[in-house]
C-alpha cells in the first residue's frame, strides 16, 4: 500500500504482532526518520497519525513500524501497481517467514512499481553499507537483482517474498533501496521517477527480532 506523508512516497510491509499488543505494519526507516510524520495512504485516508504511533530504528537496519488507524492482516499487495481488488494477486495471504540465501528467487513489491517476481535472485546476504539516506548508521542488508527493473523509488518499505507451493507467500525482508537507480523502462504510479534492476532489503530474521514480534499470517 503506498504511503504518502509531507512530499514523501513510501510503501508498506508485512503485518506484525506480538501477543496483548496491537498489530504493527512494517515499512523502512528513511521514510521518516525522525518517526514523527503522519501518513495517508494511496486513497488519502490516514494511516497512523504520527509521533507515538511511528517507531524506528536505523542502526543496523531500515525499520520502521508504524501502529495504523484500524487493524492489519496477515496479507501483502501483489499485482500491477494500478491493480484493483479483482485481480487474482491483488491481495497474497501470508504463510509465514523464512531465511534468506544467496541464490534464493524472490519477489518485490512496492506501491510504486507493484509486483515483480521475475527471475530476481539474491546475489548478497548481510552486505555492510551505510542505511540509506542517513550515512552516520550502516546497515546489513541483503541485496538481489534482476536482469530488468524490478522497482522504483517509492517503493522503499514494501514486502520482499518467496512464492510458496501453498499459494501463499513467505516473508524474507523490507525493500530498503535502489542500487544503481536510472530512468525508468517499467510501468510507474509517478512519472519521472527512477527504477533499478537492483533491491538492497533488511532481512526479515532480523527486523522481527529487532522489534520482538512475529508475522502475522492467513491460512
Amino acid at each position: 500500500a503506498m504511503t504518502r506523508g509531507a512530499n514523501t512516497y513510501c510503501s508498506t510491509g508485512f503485518a506484525i504482532s506480538k501477543p496483548d499488543t496491537p498489530t504493527r505494519l512494517l515499512s523502512a526507516a528513511h521514510c521518516d526518520p525522525t518517526g514523527n510524520l503522519a501518513w495517508n495512504d494511496g486513497a488519502g485516508n490516514s494511516l497512523s497519525t504520527g509521533g507515538a504511533t511511528i517507531s524506528v530504528e536505523e542502526d543496523g537496519i531500515d525499520s520502521m513500524i508504524i501502529d495504523p488507524v484500524g487493524d492489519s492482516t496477515g496479507r501483502v499487495f501483489g499485482g500491477p501497481w494500478n491493480a484493483t481488488s479483482s485481480h487474482a494477486r491483488y491481495s497474497l495471504k501470508v504463510g509465514g517467514s523464512y531465511a534468506n540465501a544467496v541464490g534464493n528467487y524472490v519477489c518485490v513489491s512496492g506501491a510504486m512499481s507493484g509486483e515483480n517476481c521475475l527471475a530476481t535472485q539474491i546475489y548478497a546476504i548481510n552486505q555492510t553499507m551505510p542505511c540509506p539516506d542517513n550515512t552516520s548508521h550502516t546497515c546489513k542488508l541483503h541485496l538481489a537483482d534482476n536482469s530488468t527493473q524490478i522497482l522504483a523509488i517509492g517503493d522503499s518499505g514494501g514486502p520482499v517474498y518467496a512464492l510458496r507451493d501453498d499459494g501463499r507467500v513467505s516473508a524474507r525482508g523490507i525493500i530498503s533501496g535502489l542500487a544503481d537507480p536510472t530512468g525508468c523502462t517499467i510501468p510507474t504510479a509517478r512519472l519521472n521517477t527512477l527504477c533499478s534492476n537492483a533491491v538492497a532489503f533488511a532481512p526479515i530474521s532480523t527486523i522481527l527480532t529487532r522489534w520482538d514480534r512475529t508475522i502475522m499470517t492467513t491460512p
